[in-house]
């Protein structure tokens, strides 16, 4: 297949067979011919402009929609694995609960839902919005409070009331 025709192809493709390019490319930049060379700084050029036209594509999209639109919408793109509908359901389960309390209620120790919670959030961020910045730590963002509602005088976590009536009609909570 010519580099014109895999670069038609593109879009079809899969995250994971985008990588495989792309790191076939930056492979070849570094070991292959002349030609192999300039044919691979061609891929990932190309490789890049998709990125940012999906991006732009995308911001478009979800620009238009509510809240709950974007929750469904992140949550159906990427559905919940086990883990993830467990750390929902018990938020669902146990609001204005700690982390710890949390992990407890999973059979788990110390913040161990939080940790979970935050990375499904991370996961699907993109879909969503920016997390806040953390007050505790500098350079960081509360994942967690993209989709849960932190009370800090109990340090004690509730669904946003948008993102509940989303799982509920997923069947969760």
């Amino acid at each position: 297949m010519s580099i014109d025709q895999t670069i038609a192809a593109l879009p079809g493709k899969s995250d994971a067979d985008r990588e495989k390019i792309r790191a076939n490319a930056e492979r070849l930049m570094v070991s292959g011919n002349a030609g192999q060379k300039a044919n691979a700084q061609t891929m990932l050029a190309a490789l890049d402009d998709l990125i940012e036209y999906e991006h732009q594509q995308l911001v478009a999209k979800l620009g238009g929609m509510t809240v709950a639109q974007r929750i469904a919408e992140a949550f159906e793109k990427v559905p919940p694995t086990e883990t993830e509908a467990k750390v929902i359901q018990a938020l669902m389960d146990h609001p204005d609960s700690t982390s710890t309390q949390l992990s407890q209620a999973l059979g788990w120790g110390a913040q161990t839902w939080h940790m979970h919670f935050g990375n499904m959030c991370a996961t699907r961020e993109i879909y969503l919005w920016p997390a806040p910045k953390s007050e505790l730590r500098k350079d960081a963002k509360t994942m967690t409070m993209i989709l849960a509602d932190l009370d800090t005088d109990g340090n004690t976590w509730r669904m946003k009331p948008e993102a509940a009536k989303v799982f509920i009609a997923m069947g969760l909570g």
